[in-house]
């Protein structure tokens, strides 16, 4: 079941896209205005680089090549919209508090 693409990503760079993420929406969406960080610093800054733990998984990695190959299933969407919008929607019902 060869696949081209692995989807292997790191950690810090998940991380990284979903900060990303949240801070984009956050500009776009007045009703998210109360969760910007102070300075105007982005979410980031927020990450802390800790000490890895015995075991720890530098990635996480998904092969669909079988599930293609037995179903016939295709992605509908890439990694970065799928990520913004279930920011966006966790944003929605965590954090709009009926303000949209």
């Amino acid at each position: 079941f060869p696949s081209h693409d692995t989807g292997a990503r790191k950690n810090i760079d998940m991380a990284l896209l979903i900060c990303d993420q949240i801070d984009s929406l956050i500009d776009m969406h007045d009703w998210l205005s109360h969760l910007r960080l102070p300075s105007g610093e982005r979410h980031r800054s927020l990450i802390k680089h800790v000490d890895d733990r015995p075991g720890h998984d530098y990635r996480y990695c998904l092969e669909a090549g079988k599930l293609r190959y037995l179903t016939g299933w295709a992605r509908k969407k890439d990694l970065e919209r799928g990520i913004r919008e279930t920011v966006l929607w966790y944003l929605e019902e965590h954090f709009a508090g009926g303000a949209r």
